[in-house]
């Protein structure tokens, strides 16, 4: 049996601001009384509006009253979660599409190509300009992005395994996501608020900035993957991720990044076929090969065609951070 968490993130109601956008406690909103400023950027006559939406409280409502201990209910439980954080990070996206009061309901272009966690998690990065992951990490709630991406791995898994035996580390990723949903969106929400309150209190002239630097890694183990692209991040670089070879070089070609991270060992073509190609697109490109099989065959191949060094898996952080300094 399971220790279970209480649902008290439930219990409690938000009012999101007509003028900031930014989401409070209804209770604080029931202080400021009505007809007088609201409390949090002080604007006067403007109502907030009940947020999640009601079909959204439903879905979390009725998450929490699964039993995580029964299969059938523990399917049910990810199913309502999947739907309500999908809906969550929508609503949160069009927010930052704001129109001015009274305009017409607000759309967000990057919503275009469809919903679906990891479009609405792409849809993110291209509007906020940092990954999900990261803005939680930065939130101090990095364990809950690990958890709401392990309840849409398990959704899918018990969706098309009937009868799976979920683990209960999975078990657990319910119910903390359940319970850490409302606040941690809450705070995501409102920092992203800020950051477009600073932006706008910026001064309009300003230098031109120099073209950020920039890395492609072309890895096929997703941790891997995910690994390399924030360590380049962290270091105020802009990264471009594929998972494939004709991924990466369609990448490369489009973004003329500044420095490449090469896997050899890819789904669909070799990394060293991969390299020849980026070669021929641009013969000057900075190429450190990637790879957890050795060889000496491989390596001098790999020097011949150009690339400026060969990493050995698992990698170290101090040789990766020692590349991007030198770019």
């Amino acid at each position: 049996m399971i220790e279970k968490i209480p649902n008290t993130s439930q219990t409690h109601s938000y009012c999101r601001c007509g003028a900031c956008g930014r989401i409070l406690p209804e209770a604080e909103w029931a202080k400021a009384g009505v007809d007088t400023r609201t409390p949090c950027c002080g604007a006067s006559g403007i109502e907030g509006e009940a947020w999640p939406s009601p079909a959204v409280t439903k879905l979390l409502e009725t998450a929490s009253c699964q039993d995580v201990d029964s299969p059938e209910q523990l399917q049910l439980a990810a199913v309502f979660l999947c739907f309500a954080v999908e809906n969550i990070i929508e609503s949160i996206l069009i927010g930052r599409a704001k129109t001015p009061q009274g305009a017409s309901r607000p759309s967000c272009p990057a919503l275009e190509n469809g919903r679906g966690f990891e479009s609405l998690a792409l849809a993110f990065e291209k509007v906020c300009g940092e990954s999900l992951a990261d803005r939680f990490e930065n939130l101090g709630g990095g364990d809950f992005m690990t958890d709401i991406s392990q309840l849409f791995t398990l959704r899918d898994k018990l969706a098309r395994e009937p009868g799976y035996k979920a683990r209960q580390s999975e078990r657990k990723a319910v119910l903390a996501a359940r319970y850490w949903c409302l606040k941690y969106f809450t705070l995501l929400n409102n920092n992203l608020c800020t950051k477009t309150a600073v932006k706008k209190a910026a001064p309009a002239a300003r230098p031109a900035a120099a073209r950020t630097k920039s890395v492609l890694v072309v890895d096929d183990e997703l941790v891997v993957l995910d690994f390399m692209c924030r360590l380049v991040r962290r270091q105020g670089l802009d990264v471009f991720g594929a998972a494939t070879g004709l991924e990466g070089i369609k990448l490369f070609r489009e973004n003329e990044p500044d420095c490449v991270l090469l896997d050899i060992a890819l789904p669909d073509m070799d990394g060293l076929s991969v390299l020849k190609e980026i070669r021929e697109i641009n013969p000057a490109a900075v190429v450190h090969m990637v790879t957890g099989i050795g060889g000496e065959a491989i390596e001098k191949q790999a020097k011949k065609l150009g690339t400026r060094s060969y990493i050995s898996k698992p990698i170290d952080p101090g040789v990766l951070i020692d590349i991007i300094k030198n770019i």
